[in-house]
């Protein structure tokens, strides 16, 4: 999200592998973990002990990993395919324009060191660090678990990392204010959301230079970006932009050849406001959209139609919420959705087939920020 939404409104969908995807139904017991940005933190939660009526984060967690030594905090996190390893992007992202604090109802926000930090999960301390680039903000893995994109809204670069060496790749400009990146389920073609203008690239996963497509400009302002499963259809969630009166809505976009992408609709909603990160549910081949409409929190359900999407699911009045409502959102496998809600210091579970939610309040500043199911 560019000037406004990156000051108005994070998901990150955990990478699978030949083993089931993180969020995917094993039948086993799951656990999530949260990024509490200003609290310094990281929250390893039992999933299973999220049922109405949890008092709070207390009740949920079952580790806590001290970040507080990495100023600002952990704004995302990503889990790599083993469930071994967490990557943690410690920075402000678009919260370091001034005055960006107040859509998440602080006064300030600290600056510091942005790093990628390596956490180990099952020791759960810092294995390693390594600066990136200015303003780390979407992180993707890819499914074999070797490599580690990131894009940065301060450098503007999408940065590949070895994750076994925790070493730079290569680095490549995509342009100021880049926001979030993902990836097909195939791990061939990709998309980065960029610039004041809440724009768009597409590129080949395995040649990013080489294949960087030009500008995509977009009627609204992009934050969360998605593939539905099984094809090379992006869709691009646009938050509403305070400063250009843009609308919130989505766009897909072939991405079939990502030196060309291909804009296929385009749709602005009347009805909602703010919103940020998104999810793939790959079980029901959609994607789940989390926003605020009347001061509340809903979740729409997306699949795939002839040309366009369609609207196969809402959840209503999840919580209250303002501003940017949401901003990250992860899926539990068994048709739950978890929503970080860092305003309003909630995490909030949502049943995609009952209709029913919950919130479990997390008590802490402008967290959780991010949360991911593996």
């Amino acid at each position: 999200m560019k000037t406004f939404s990156c000051l108005m409104v994070l998901v990150l969908v955990a990478c699978g592998s030949d083993d089931p995807a993180p969020g995917a139904s094993t039948g086993e017991g799951k656990l999530a973990i949260t990024a509490n940005w200003l609290d310094g933190t990281l929250s390893l939660v039992d999933v299973d002990a999220l049922v109405s009526g949890v008092a709070d984060r207390a009740a949920v967690e079952t580790a806590s990993i001290d970040l507080s030594a990495y100023s600002p905090g952990p704004l995302e996190v990503e889990i790599t395919p083993d469930g071994k390893l967490a990557l943690v992007a410690i920075s402000a992202g678009f919260f370091s324009i001034g005055g960006a604090g107040f859509i998440v109802n602080e006064p300030s926000i600290p600056m510091g060191a942005d790093r990628l930090l390596f956490v180990d999960i099952e020791t759960r301390a810092v294995v390693g660090e390594l600066d990136t680039g200015s303003g780390p903000m979407g992180i993707r893995i890819t499914k074999d678990g070797t490599r580690a994109f990131v894009a940065h809204f301060g450098s503007g670069e999408l940065v590949t990392v070895d994750i076994a060496s925790r070493s730079i790749v290569s680095r490549v400009e995509i342009g100021g204010l880049a926001e979030e990146i993902a990836f097909d389920d195939s791990d061939t073609v990709g998309i980065v959301g960029y610039s004041t203008d809440g724009s768009v690239r597409t590129f080949a996963v395995d040649d990013v230079a080489g294949t960087l497509s030009a500008q995509v400009q977009l009627p609204g302002d992009s934050a969360g970006v998605a593939f539905f499963p099984g094809t090379k259809t992006a869709f691009v969630f646009q938050a509403a932009n305070g400063f250009s009166s843009r609308q919130s809505g989505y766009t897909l976009i072939d991405v079939t050849d990502p030196s060309a992408p291909d804009v296929i609709a385009d749709v602005r909603w009347t009805d909602t406001t703010m919103g940020y990160g998104i999810a793939v549910h790959p079980e029901r081949n959609s994607v789940i959209v989390p926003l605020t409409s009347a001061g509340k929190l809903i979740v729409r359900e997306f699949t795939l139609g002839d040309g366009d999407v369609v609207l196969a699911n809402t959840v209503e009045n999840v919580t209250d919420a303002t501003l940017m409502g949401a901003r990250a959102v992860s899926i539990d496998g068994q048709g739950r959705v978890l929503v970080a809600v860092p305003r309003e210091r909630v995490l909030t579970v949502s049943d995609l087939d009952s209709g029913e939610s919950f919130v479990v309040p997390w008590g802490t500043r402008a967290s959780p920020a991010d949360v991911a199911v593996w």
